[in-house]
């Protein structure tokens, strides 16, 4: 996660990756270590793709999940998916991670957020509201299948908002909204919305590559956004899925600042030198208990916490799966092997996009050389 707004210095937040997690869970098991602890988003409802039989978890197995993931001293739980109020437990389950120490924060389409599910969300203790505004209000409807998904979606920010609860929105870049930008980033400011996260599309995620969105189309919303942090620095404006816009911000900034552009640079070594590959990364964790390496990842299971402790499953079979990937993936192609900007962001790209993903989509790097 590539923090825009505090690579620019527009506002007083530490470092260039957002601080999702403190980085300080209140376990009284945490360990000496935490920087092979990973951020779980894990979607209570969905099953994975690979067709498993595993139930659903129980209200009674979610809190031992907590309870594991507290002990565990994982920092922070993302609860995510469209449909995870059908869960009637979730605010039950927020207050229990929350109970643990954990950092519980929420990311969905806005839907079924009433004035007292916002309150008690609030109370519960979630500690952030993600909710995805993906363009105009025709288009944010047709493509989350709701005709009313535009008004539910902004209806729930100020819903948020008013219960005290920080909240940002999330846009997901892809080809039917690439040029929408401006629709989301109005919405932020219409309803003095803190935060802004704009996510790239992943490509596993669309095999067919239907979203996803031309070099080019991608580095001029870049560009607009880059602007926008500038204009506005009142907002934290994020981007996640491509380590790579740390880079294209430092080119598009060194024409008015090259000092600066010098400096963001510096920043992106500096982080890319220190951080290990297992350093603030992201697993996903399904309803049916599956857990997955990463979210480029979601067809390789590293075990299902029916069976094992998702502790024990993290420390157990990662770092073998890792190894074996590395081993799989061998060295970087031609084209990524001569970035110039290889040595910036580092093994940041490396280490979270595989390259069976690069391979099969030409537009997702392509570095803009300087």
């Amino acid at each position: 996660m590539i923090n825009v707004s505090a690579l620019l210095e527009t506002r007083d937040t530490p470092g260039h990756i957002a601080p999702i997690s403190d980085g300080h869970p209140t376990s009284a098991t945490r360990p000496t270590s935490l920087t092979d602890r990973p951020i779980v988003a894990w979607n209570p409802v969905a099953r994975c793709p690979n067709r498993c039989r595993g139930s659903i978890l129980t209200t009674i197995q979610a809190k031992r999940v907590l309870d594991d993931l507290a002990a565990f001293a994982v920092g922070t739980v993302i609860f995510c998916g469209d449909d995870i109020w059908a869960r009637e437990d979730l605010i039950e389950l927020v207050r229990h991670g929350s109970d643990r120490g954990l950092r519980i924060h929420l990311a969905n389409d806005g839907t079924r957020i009433s004035p007292s599910r916002a309150v008690g969300l609030a109370g519960a203790g979630l500690r952030r509201m993600g909710i995805a505004i993906d363009g105009t209000p025709e288009t944010h409807d047709r493509l989350h299948a709701t005709p009313s998904a535009f008004h539910d979606a902004t209806s729930a920010l100020n819903r948020i908002r008013r219960s005290g609860i920080p909240c940002a929105v999330n846009f997901t870049l892809q080809r039917s909204n690439a040029q929408e930008l401006s629709a989301a980033l109005g919405v932020v400011l219409r309803h003095e919305t803190p935060a802004f996260r704009l996510h790239h599309s992943v490509p596993f995620a669309d095999p067919t590559h239907h979203s996803t969105v031309a070099y080019e189309t991608r580095v001029e919303v870049l560009r607009q956004l880059f602007a926008f942090a500038m204009a506005f620095p009142e907002v934290e404006v994020t981007t996640t899925n491509n380590c790579f816009d740390g880079v294209e911000l430092a080119i598009w900034i060194a024409h008015s600042n090259p000092r600066r552009a010098h400096r963001i640079r510096e920043i992106l070594r500096t982080q890319s030198a220190q951080t290990r590959p297992k350093s603030g990364h992201i697993t996903l964790l399904h309803g049916c208990g599956c857990v997955h390496p990463d979210h480029y990842s979601a067809d390789i299971v590293l075990g299902n916490i029916h069976e094992e402790s998702f502790s024990a499953i993290w420390q157990e079979r990662y770092s073998e799966w890792l190894s074996a990937r590395r081993l799989r993936d061998g060295a970087l192609d031609t084209r990524c092997a001569r970035c110039p900007e290889l040595g910036v962001f580092g093994t940041m790209r490396p280490e979270g996009m595989p390259q069976r993903i690069m391979r099969g989509n030409p537009d997702w790097a392509l570095p803009t050389f300087v």
